[in-house]
């Protein structure tokens, strides 16, 4: 329950706003740069890019939590352009902002010149696809999400069911599209769920864990057991624990090929391309649940169905179903 004393909602716009300030800055005043050379044209290029790509992502985070994001006639958030210190810009409407963010993922995929993700700290045209589909899929564009997701895709294969397990140890990038490094002494995404003393913040509940079949590789790596602060063993999230000697220090996934193939497959579905999506959904299960038995789901209502319950397996507490 949220009030008006309550922290996380405005630290939450200030920090996204924030960061939208710092790409602006990037934007407005490095357009006035000369470049010496051709390296250092090609470098600037990809720096504005980056800059426009984040504008776009905060903007979309911020989209999908402050605003009835499905109506584009309903207030969104104000899209910022420009550098500033202080101001109350006013909100644009959601269909103006869903705009906004495509035209700057535009200028993002023009400007970016990594096809792929080879260094995943960095956008790359991988990841504006990624993006795209992301936020088409939110604005019911199930055709352009479509397209999207298998253009990202083309470029960021998934990780296999044995590469699988390296990611949440940062051990393997594969599958990952996009993702903030994190060192020592840096911010912990772990801290979310527990602290270095064992204090649980959150855990997860029965329920949850019981949607996962133990043949699920994603069950022992996302979940667990240890003891709490006074010593009780209880229920934990394990896929931010990071290691003993940095409990809860592990990078932070920004986007990942799963949940862009989980797009494509959705989109399908609402498509009405049934055959299509059941093969798909069938496809991606093998490659994270041992020994999977094919299955029909016959309805598109059912197939849907299917494929929110997989997206809530696949991407646990990665933030996507406030």
């Amino acid at each position: 329950a949220y009030t008006a004393s309550s922290g996380d909602q405005t630290d939450f716009w200030r920090s996204q706003y924030a960061i939208i300030n710092m790409a602006n800055r990037v934007i407005t005043y490095g357009k006035e740069l000369t470049p010496s050379d051709e390296a250092q044209k090609a470098q600037l290029s990809d720096c504005l890019g980056n800059a426009y790509f984040i504008r776009a992502y905060a903007h979309f985070d911020l989209l999908r939590f402050y605003s009835d994001f499905s109506d584009d006639s309903k207030p969104g958030v104000p899209y910022v352009t420009y550098p500033h210190v202080l101001g109350q810009p006013s909100r644009d409407k959601v269909g103006a902002c869903y705009d906004y963010i495509m035209k700057d993922l535009d200028r993002a995929f023009n400007l970016i010149s990594a096809e792929k993700p080879t260094i995943p700290a960095y956008a790359s045209k991988a990841a504006v696809n990624a993006l795209r589909a992301r936020v088409c899929l939110y604005h019911s564009k199930d055709l352009q999400a479509y397209v999207y997701a298998q253009e990202a895709l083309r470029n960021s294969p998934l990780a296999t069911i044995d590469e699988y397990p390296g990611i949440w140890s940062d051990k393997s990038n594969a599958g990952v599209i996009l993702k903030l490094p994190r060192f020592a002494g840096q911010s912990r995404i772990g801290s979310l769920f527990g602290g270095q003393d064992n204090s649980l913040v959150y855990g997860p509940s029965k329920t949850y864990m019981a949607i996962y079949a133990a043949n699920d590789v994603r069950k022992d790596l996302f979940f667990g057991k240890g003891p709490d602060r006074e010593g009780t063993v209880v229920n934990i999230v394990k896929k931010y624990y990071g290691s003993v000697a940095n409990i809860g220090l592990v990078d932070e996934k920004l986007l990942r090929a799963d949940e862009i193939k989980l797009i494509e497959i959705e989109a399908l579905a609402r498509l009405d391309c049934i055959a299509e999506a059941n093969q798909a959904l069938n496809a991606f299960r093998l490659l994270r649940i041992r020994n999977w038995t094919a299955q029909n789901f016959g309805t598109k209502e059912l197939l849907i169905e299917q494929v929110l319950i997989e997206r809530r397996r696949e991407l646990a507490f990665e933030g996507h179903r406030y």
